[in-house]
């Protein structure tokens, strides 16, 4: 007989649930949302809006659509983020599109690379701290690109 603990038989018996609440409210966003919405979760952290733009192509009116719907929140400090269930939900979907989730990678590598070197020129001097300040609030998103997929930039 197999031996499961009470967090495994928890989490069984939970993410059916969570998956069905989550198909329900991905029903009810519209094909563009959907398109935009599963881009986003190419993010493992927060991100901004000009970020949202340059990678996944979103307007800053969709991703305030996916605000009110409750898919994306925003911070105090104006980055938007995805509740971790969400995130998830979204990014499953999102490696289920190889293609789309390839391009994404790419685009996400380029932007990081292109904001770093762009940061390089600004550091030093008087916009130390602000460029300091937002590589720091970046650097999640960059680890995680850089953590074996910096490849990527190649292609």
């Amino acid at each position: 007989m197999e031996h499961r603990s009470d967090a495994t038989v928890q989490h069984q018996l939970v993410r059916p649930g969570i998956n069905a609440v989550l198909d329900y409210f991905w029903s009810t966003l519209s094909p563009s949302e959907r398109r935009v919405v599963r881009a986003l979760s190419i993010f493992p952290h927060s991100f901004t809006s000009d970020a949202a733009h340059k990678i996944t192509g979103t307007s800053l009116f969709l991703l305030s659509a996916l605000v009110d719907k409750a898919f994306v929140s925003r911070t105090e400090d104006g980055r938007y983020i995805f509740q971790a269930l969400v995130r998830q939900y979204l990014a499953e979907q999102l490696t289920q599109r190889h293609n789309e989730h390839a391009r994404l990678q790419r685009r996400m590598a380029r932007y990081y690379a292109a904001l770093a070197v762009h940061a390089e020129v600004h550091i030093v001097g008087t916009q130390q701290a602000i460029w300091l300040d937002r590589i720091e609030a970046e650097l999640s998103n960059i680890r995680a690109r850089c953590s074996g997929r910096c490849s990527v930039l190649s292609r």
